[in-house]
């Protein structure tokens, strides 16, 4: 099934020190097998992207959202 994976990240964004671009979302397109596991998921590679606030994962199909989850990322 194919489907859309939009992360929706807190005011300011991330910003990248590298290229000095400010993400406010940021959009994947992926395909899964129907009834197989699937992940969607965002990991702290770099220290910029760890950002506290509230960030939001939706996953579409099509023009339907089928899941909106938002949750607190808090620094140590």
């Amino acid at each position: 099934m194919k489907h859309r994976v939009v992360w929706r990240f807190p005011s300011p964004g991330l910003l990248n020190p590298t290229t000095n671009k400010t993400y406010s979302q940021v959009e994947v397109d992926k395909t899964c097998a129907v009834g197989e596991e699937c992940l969607a998921g965002q990991r702290f590679a770099e220290s910029w992207e760890l950002v506290s606030g509230t960030w939001t994962v939706e996953i579409w199909v099509g023009q339907q959202q089928i899941l909106r989850q938002s949750f607190e990322v808090v620094l140590p």
